[in-house]
């Protein structure tokens, strides 16, 4: 596996967690706050750099959350990035208090708090490596045992398990939990949200390609991924609010959200198309042939 395969991987992964999922995470943090709107995660600043963030949303107290994944442990770099991410979001929305969440995927985050002057920034951290996957596990397992229909919060713990702290192979824990939700009481807004991030988990973290693909028809992938592209879609419609533009950046705005979106169309037709031939995809999201084959290099 590719480090840029990986980096797709689960870059996604927690930008669609954060998507379906973000109350239980500032649950989880003790942020008392909670989410009104989804915001546009691309800033143009003064000088035409254009900034795209991983999540950001307007809570209803006013307060802005942004969030970052972060694959590596959490450097120097990581934290100027976030801290510029922060300094423009106040910027370009009247000054509001914004609250910086960084997921760390690496168990070695030394750099947590950065003094600028007089200024301290000290995002929140959720580092998944700290947290028990098997003791998790375990509590979603006697749920669906004892066949109790698993809740919002239960879906979120259970899509990040895998990328928790595990004392036996990760690809055991993602063909256990692909099995056990296949039998779980689970609504079906729930059910397509899991399957799409357990999607992701199947393709990181199981090497074997027959058992890969066992798992991937066994919680029918096809359609996972399909629901979870649409509901990318909206958010990327949806994401049109942008209270701090000026006036002469108008038609740089448009031209770096247009590019944003087709990258992301990009990525998700190079997705679909390791399980689906053009002609498939082309029926799926409606787009010209000829775009399908230039995105997947194929004549």
């Amino acid at each position: 596996m590719t480090k840029r395969k990986v980096f797709h991987n689960r870059d996604i992964k927690i930008k669609v967690s954060l998507i379906n999922h973000i109350q239980y995470f500032l649950d989880f943090l003790e942020i008392d706050e909670e989410i009104d709107v989804l915001l546009t995660n691309e800033i143009i600043t003064d000088d035409f750099r254009n900034l795209r963030m991983d999540y950001v949303a307007l809570c209803k107290s006013g307060m802005i959350i942004e969030a970052e994944g972060e694959l590596n442990s959490i450097s120097e770099k990581t934290m100027d990035k976030t801290w510029n991410y922060i300094d423009e979001l106040r910027c370009t929305n009247d000054k509001r208090n914004v609250t910086c969440i960084i997921f760390a995927l690496d168990n070695k985050n030394k750099i947590k708090t950065k003094k600028m002057g007089s200024l301290k920034f000290e995002p929140h951290i959720f580092e998944f490596k700290k947290l028990d996957g098997e003791e998790n596990l375990n509590k979603i397992r006697s749920k669906i045992e004892n066949n109790q229909k698993l809740n919002h919060n239960d879906c979120a713990l259970l899509e990040n398990i895998p990328d928790m702290n595990h004392n036996r192979d990760v690809s055991e824990v993602v063909t256990e939990i692909c099995y056990l939700i296949n039998k779980a009481i689970i609504s079906e807004e729930e059910w397509i949200k899991l399957r799409a991030t357990m999607f992701l988990n199947i393709d990181y973290y199981v090497e074997d390609k027959k058992i890969k693909n066992e798992l991937m028809e066994l919680i029918n992938v096809e359609e996972a991924v399909m629901s979870d592209f649409d509901r990318l879609q909206k958010y990327w419609k949806d994401n049109g609010r942008d209270e701090g533009r000026k006036e002469g950046k108008e038609e740089g705005r448009k031209e770096g959200k247009e590019e944003g979106r087709k990258e992301k169309t990009i990525e998700f037709v190079r997705k679909l198309s390791e399980s689906m031939s053009p002609e498939e995809i082309v029926n799926r999201l409606d787009i010209p042939l000829s775009e399908v084959k230039s995105y997947i290099n194929v004549e």
